[in-house]
């Protein structure tokens, strides 16, 4: 489906995005000077287009380098590893320090890296909090002197102290206000960099985690559930995680200032303002647990959805369709039943956040009163105003939830590296592939498994029943020390048993065999999805491209979906559309290959998605192409064209190595055979010799010559290299002769104007009545 040297997709995938990004405004923020940054006027220029005119994605500025995905991928990738590298030297120091003696090794903490660059990275922040708290307690004191001035107005020095107090009190709040809008805003992006971070790192992991076998632990719905819900914590716990350090403090400051004001009373209030944070802490983690079960749930129930969508059609023939919606609706009623358990808790944790201050403000006045001491407005009001300067947060509570779930998410086992032994592709005639006695299990330990990758990216694992020495590489191999996984026991899958192959350049290898017989399996073992448990595999290619049975078709257009982020180029383009008889369904959709072909490719036929996936991987142009039964979902004569023209014309006859899983026995020939059967081999070499050993489930008459069928086929071929009409002509240059109206066929419908009474009727009675 994709090359195997491809880490992730390129950004370039849709031109005329491109284009826009080419031609959008340099960013304000930049070059924006000191006093553009503090009062914010630097998104004016956008702001005034959008008084004038509805602005569109080409008014947009262009992303700064800091806020990129590639820059904040990097940036993750890094303390993560500066984290590892942290725990790896306290370990061997304290190993050196106990003369090696067996110690627990530290576990490297996400939570801590992230903490550490937060306070790295915004230690500006910090000094604009600490200005804004120090102004917040300076302001509410000269708030009381204030007060008491307007109540006792006699003296001309009195009147110069209160246009002083009044001028603290403007400037310091001038301070807050600047201050709690800067520091909000640098810590929002910050958050914003870190959620990019997050999710381009979980998007990277996800291409790294074995698709099959039992070692396959994250599914689709929790790495969705990862990429949409739990980064989401950053943006709120960075603006207020700062607080968790800084509320203590300002409660210290706010307790000795107010002591001085008031007296001893002060500290009655504190006790019980004591007693609504511990409940504020208790709330707060109960609400991070329930949060915990609730992303759990939410997993199970996008895995159920995306089943049932992957699946519709047997769902349908099958008439599951009410079994499938009890069980949505009953782990939705989970989900729900828990998350107003978590809502109610947050609800009575707001309340508390809100009604503290009142609460605490009346008991200390109440204390005040009863041991003698005179109530005046400068003390209500400076008691009440720094009362409520003393804040508490909870909310980054969830954040370390979510963090723990990334992290977990980022230990995950990954598949060893399946890079060749030589950067340069093989010669004609020479090796690819070779698999000496390998077995492999749907339930084995993935982490045994991954230690067998060596430095040259062959997988090397001790045979199941004997340890065998290996002289041709020097890696290290899973210990005897124990029962392993990698030994056969009475709970082990097997997947594939005693494979011998060799699979050469210029050669094409036939996979044939029963339904179950471990064909697909057997592509997975040599693109390195599934690990050995025994045997070797040896790999000495430069590049790989797999297309599957389902093609994965993306959301975009044809030319996207067969390019997959490559440099396009129009004459290799056309040769593959071409051999993939795609030029003909061209000519009939609607804009041609710019046709946007909707998720998982739902626009498109069977036949027509399976071709654009042999396309996808014949135009990556690599030296080894695995291909899982393209031929089953189109008819004869295009099976005929594919064959000749795509599989030997473009791969085999151009020195490619070529691994075709098929049952259209008839196309085999004189190519190699491997006949499987319940994961083992029954026969390597030429059909005859797989229809001897079939037993008889295999006939030669399924082989055939040349026919008029295929003479057929092959002026069909012709005809549809023809060039196509000059209305129907595919552009190969990057330009778009598609009409206005094409253009707008497959974008978002939107509506510009003014929002109607209506459309506010409709949301009020969709909350419910009133009454």
């Amino acid at each position: 489906m994709v090359g195997h040297d491809c880490v992730a997709i390129e950004t370039n995938l849709n031109e005329e995005d491109t284009a826009a990004e080419k031609r959008r405004p340099s960013n304000k923020l930049a070059a924006a000077s000191c006093f553009s940054r503090l009062f914010f006027t630097w998104p004016y220029p956008l702001m005034r287009i959008g008084l004038t005119r509805t602005i569109e994605e080409s008014d947009l500025p262009e992303i700064l380098p800091i806020d990129s995905s590639k820059y904040n991928i990097e940036l993750m990738d890094r303390i993560w590893k500066e984290e590892k590298e942290r725990c790896s030297t306290i370990w061997k120091k304290r190993q050196k320090k106990n003369n090696n003696k067996k110690m627990k090794r530290p576990q490297a903490s996400l939570h801590r890296a992230i903490v550490v660059y937060f306070l790295r990275s915004t230690w500006m922040v910090q000094l604009q909090i600490f200005l804004e708290m120090t102004a917040r307690i300076v302001q509410a004191l000269a708030l009381g002197y204030l007060i008491e001035y307007f109540n006792h107005p006699s003296s001309s020095a009195s009147t110069l102290g209160g246009y002083f107090w009044a001028g603290v009190v403007i400037v310091t709040g001038a301070i807050i206000l600047l201050m709690m809008h800067l520091q909000f805003f640098a810590t929002w992006r910050k958050g914003m960099q870190l959620r990019i971070a997050a999710i381009a790192a979980i998007y990277s992991k996800s291409l790294k985690l074995p698709s099959v076998g039992e070692h396959h632990t994250a599914s689709s719905g929790q790495i969705i559930n990862l990429a949409t819900n739990d980064v989401e914590r950053f943006l709120l716990a960075c603006t207020t995680g700062s607080y968790l350090w800084w509320g203590p403090l300002q409660a210290i400051a706010v307790l000795i200032v107010g002591v001085n004001v008031i007296g001893p009373a002060f500290v009655a209030g504190y006790v019980l303002l004591f007693i609504f944070v511990l409940l504020q802490f208790f709330l707060g983690k109960r609400f991070a647990y329930l949060r915990s079960k609730v992303a759990v749930i939410t997993d199970s129930r996008v895995n159920l959805l995306s089943q049932a969508i992957s699946g519709v059609r047997v769902m349908k023939m099958s008439g599951w369709e009410q079994e499938f919606e009890e069980r949505i609706v009953k782990v939705r009623q989970q989900e729900i039943n828990q998350v107003q358990q978590a809502n109610r808790l947050k609800a009575w944790n707001e309340a508390l956040y809100f009604s503290s201050s009142v609460i605490t403000t009346l008991i200390i006045l109440t204390v005040h009163v009863t041991t003698g001491g005179v109530i005046t407005e400068r003390i209500v009001f400076t008691t009440l105003t720094l009362i409520n300067i003393v804040q508490f947060t909870m909310w980054s509570v969830g954040m370390f939830r979510a963090i723990s779930r990334i992290q977990k998410f980022f230990e995950s086992s990954e598949l060893p590296p399946t890079t060749s032994m030589s950067n340069e592709a093989p010669s004609l005639g020479e090796v690819a592939v070779l698999i000496s006695d390998v077995t492999c299990y749907w339930n084995a330990n993935s982490e045994e498994s991954t230690k067998s990758s060596n430095a040259h990216g062959n997988t090397t694992v001790e045979s199941c029943h004997e340890t065998k020495a290996n002289t041709n590489n020097n890696q290290e191999l899973p210990s005897n020390d124990g029962p392993s996984d990698s030994e056969p026991n009475s709970g082990a899958v097997v997947a594939l048993q005693n494979i011998n192959l060799e699979l050469r350049m210029g050669e094409l290898c036939c996979i044939i065999g029963p339904v179950g017989s471990g064909k697909s399996t057997l592509l997975h073992s040599i693109a390195g999805e599934l690990l050995p448990s025994c045997g070797l595999i040896e790999r000495n290619y430069s590049s790989l491209a797999y297309a599957s049975q389902d093609p994965w078709i993306m959301d975009g257009t044809v030319k996207q979906n067969i390019i997959m982020g490559l440099s396009f180029n129009p004459d290799w383009y056309d040769e593959v559309i071409s051999a993939c008889g795609l030029k003909i369904d061209f000519t009939q959709l609607l804009n041609g290959d710019e046709t946007i072909v909707g998720d998982r490719g739902v626009q498109c036929s069977g036949g027509q998605r399976a071709r654009i996936g042999l396309a996808r991987a014949l135009y990556r142009d690599t030296d080894v192409l695995l291909l899982d039964d393209p031929l089953s979902a189109v008819d004869s004569k295009v099976g005929r064209l594919i064959f000749y023209s795509a599989i030997q014309d473009l791969a085999v006859k151009r020195g490619k190595c070529v691994v075709l899983v098929t049952h259209q026995h008839q196309f085999i020939g004189d190519s190699k055979c491997l006949l499987l059967t319940k994961g083992m081999v029954e026969c390597f070499g030429a059909y005859d010799d797989c229809v001897a050993a079939s037993g008889g489930t295999l006939t030669t008459t399924l082989q055939n010559h040349k026919t008029s069928d295929d003479e057929l086929c092959m002026v069909d071929q012709v005809v549809i290299n023809k060039p196509a009409p000059a209305d129907m002509s595919l552009d190969k240059s990057n330009g778009d002769d598609r009409t206005e109206e094409d253009k707008l066929s497959h974008k978002e419908m939107s509506k510009i104007g003014v929002v109607t009474g209506s459309t506010f009727v409709n949301y009020a009675r969709a909350m419910g009545s009133v009454w």
